[in-house]
């Protein structure tokens, strides 16, 4: 597309085209709904969208989509994952343990971690010993 003249920039999420860039069109720029998806106006044109609030809901397929202007309408489209990270909010919880043991007792517990993306690794630990 090196040389032609642009004649629009979209973004899609999944199916949605949720922003479109055509530079020969008042506005511009265009901003559409779509779940989980905030675009920062001020910072997004042409070659770049920004994106803001992200959330779980944020994450899916992307797809940016150019094309150049008449007479050929070259189109070229790009896809990549965007997967929204969430850390727990509490620290991990440890249930069904008693504080004293025993040489050759058996030990059981449960360690807990909630509310994360993508679940939390979880590794026990007996005097600072993995």
């Amino acid at each position: 597309m090196d040389g032609e003249s642009l004649y629009s920039v979209k973004w899609y999420k999944g199916r949605r085209e949720f922003y479109r860039y055509t530079p020969k069109e008042s506005p511009p720029m265009k901003i559409f709904p779509a779940q989980g998806v905030q675009v920062k106006r001020s910072a997004s044109n042409e070659s770049q969208l920004t994106l803001l609030g992200l959330s779980l809901a944020s994450s899916g397929k992307y797809s940016c989509e150019v094309s150049a202007d008449a007479p050929s309408f070259h189109t070229m489209i790009v896809t990549g994952d965007l997967e929204v990270c969430e850390v727990p909010k509490h620290v991990p919880s440890i249930h069904g343990m008693r504080s004293r043991y025993r040489v050759g007792d058996i030990v059981r517990g449960n360690c807990t971690s909630h509310n994360s993306r993508p679940p939390a690794n979880l590794t026990w630990y007996i005097n600072e010993a993995q």
